[in-house]
């Protein structure tokens, strides 16, 4: 399959990723978020003030150096363990989280198993530069790799070669990290914070799962 990332993005009719500048409030971020619905944004600052783990060339784009990514992950780790104070800036709360702490940055031509290394290391989404620096960047996702893989793999008839069950995939694990109906927002939000989980499952007084809760999900 000799995919690039712009394939990808022609398939998951991707828009332009919403960015935010470093020195924004906050409180302009968790707009952002419940505005577009999304749990990511691009935060850039004026190209030359700013170290970026990007390649640099690739990291300034239209006239913006791009310097992370804030989720909505890093906002709620961050308010959670400073306090809810009105001066934060958009700077301070990068990093909240081990995930937002390095930027990656692709290309359109790039291929598609080219984005296997930084899903690889752990991050959930990264950004595609377009060979045009005066066009915007684009946000991929771990699911919107996943969903054009599936799609892929589905004509290719791929998961008849798999007749095993599920439990030949998954790992022992000595733990399951579950939450009940009535625990608190807070103390679940602590405690994915803190195992770098990014939902769990919900389960009833009986211990029958009945939904899930995730990051992904809340928009403030």
């Amino acid at each position: 399959m000799n995919f690039t990332l712009k394939d990808v993005l022609l398939s998951a009719k991707k828009n332009p990723v919403i960015s935010i500048e470093a020195h924004e409030p906050l409180g302009r971020a968790l707009h952002l978020f419940q505005e577009h619905s999304i749990s990511s944004l691009a935060v850039y600052g004026a190209p030359g003030s700013y170290y970026s783990s990007a390649d640099i060339t690739l990291s300034i784009h239209n006239g913006k150096q791009y310097i992370g990514l804030l989720s909505l992950a890093d906002c709620i780790s961050f308010l959670l363990t400073e306090g809810k104070h009105v001066e934060i800036s958009v700077l301070q709360a990068i990093g909240a989280t081990d995930e937002s702490m390095s930027l990656w940055i692709l290309k359109t031509s790039d291929s598609l198993f080219s984005s296997l290394e930084p899903l690889g290391k752990g991050l959930h989404s990264f950004l595609v530069a377009t060979p045009n620096e005066r066009e915007p960047l684009y946000l991929l996702s771990q699911q919107d790799i996943l969903l054009f893989l599936h799609e892929q793999l589905l004509d290719d008839n791929f998961y008849d070669r798999f007749p095993m069950d599920l439990k030949s995939f998954c790992k022992d694990k000595s733990q399951l990290v579950v939450a009940q109906l009535d625990d608190s927002v807070q103390d679940v939000l602590k405690t994915m914070t803190t195992l770098a989980f990014r939902s769990v499952g919900v389960v009833d007084k009986f211990g029958n799962l009945v939904d899930y809760f995730s990051f992904s999900g809340i928009y403030l």
